[in-house]
């Protein structure tokens, strides 16, 4: 399982995650009027089939992208967050190769600034500017873009995924 899957819309509508049983209660009331085809389990069905639960919270989940993605304009907040989330996460995945690339353009301009150092060159004024760059960006790759970030990404998502829900019907 994702690290992060404890945060989708999906773990929102179960009996065993949601962090609201009121709200669970009224959101599972709102799926049975949406879709009203498909069967929403109770918590002693979840219980008995978590997986078979999962998937259908992932269907309605599914669904309600279609819908939400055809009301763009009304449910802004929620693609917002979405496309906040796709970045976060995004970042984090290139993660090793964005520590890499900056750590070798780091190296790169340090050898070429002790070079000119070594033959009593003078250090063009950009290539400090350019390791300072660099050593920001080696720093929020190492430091800042971490699992955590994502995840308060990918709950702000959801949780503004389960709020156009909530305005449905």
């Amino acid at each position: 399982m994702s690290p992060l899957a404890d945060v989708q819309p999906e773990r929102l509508l179960s009996h065993q995650h949601a962090p609201n049983r009121v709200i669970l209660a009224e959101r599972h009331k709102r799926l049975r009027k949406v879709f009203p085809k498909i069967k929403i389990p109770t918590a002693a069905d979840e219980q008995r089939d978590p997986e078979g639960a999962l998937e259908i919270y992932t269907a309605c989940c599914d669904k309600l992208r279609g819908l939400l993605r055809a009301q763009k304009e009304k449910f802004a907040d929620v693609h917002r967050e979405n496309t906040h989330y796709g970045f976060r996460r995004n970042l984090w995945a290139l993660k090793p190769a964005g520590i890499v690339v900056t750590f070798v353009a780091l190296a790169s301009v340090g050898a070429e600034m002790f070079g000119s150092v070594s033959a009593r060159q003078s250090i063009s004024l950009v290539q400090p500017v350019v390791a300072a760059i660099d050593g920001l960006l080696l720093f929020s790759w190492m430091f800042l873009i971490t699992e955590s970030w994502v995840k308060r990404a990918a709950l702000l998502y959801a949780e503004r995924f389960m709020e156009a829900l909530d305005t449905m019907v």
